[in-house]
């Protein structure tokens, strides 16, 4: 029987925290990993032809890639509250009975 406790989840998180912090190279905290990491966000060919745009193209695509993903999230919450709705719906007013049985059993 899998147990669950805060405790337990507690530890697992911080033990998950310190394997990703030891996987992570020293030199990423330093100003030459800030250099390596602002760099990655400059685009690639074509799109970087003017040196004075490209720090803007990349800020641009990095703002439409966060704006993607909340409206991603967005759609998903949207259909868990219908899928709840529904099944709300079809128990209560219709008297659909809804099991989920494992199998094997």
């Amino acid at each position: 029987m899998l147990e669950f406790s805060w405790r337990m989840l507690v530890e697992q998180v911080g033990a998950f925290w310190e394997g990703l912090r030891a996987q992570l190279p020293e030199s990423l905290f330093t100003p030459q990993g800030a250099r390596e990491l602002v760099r990655l966000s400059h685009p690639v060919e074509p799109f970087n032809q003017p040196e004075l745009v490209a720090p803007v193209v990349g800020l641009a695509g990095l703002l439409l890639g966060l704006v993607l993903a909340g409206v991603a999230v967005g759609a998903l919450g949207t259909l868990l509250v219908a899928v709840i709705a529904l099944a709300l719906l079809l128990t209560r007013v219709y008297g659909v009975s809804l099991e989920i049985v494992a199998l094997g059993r």
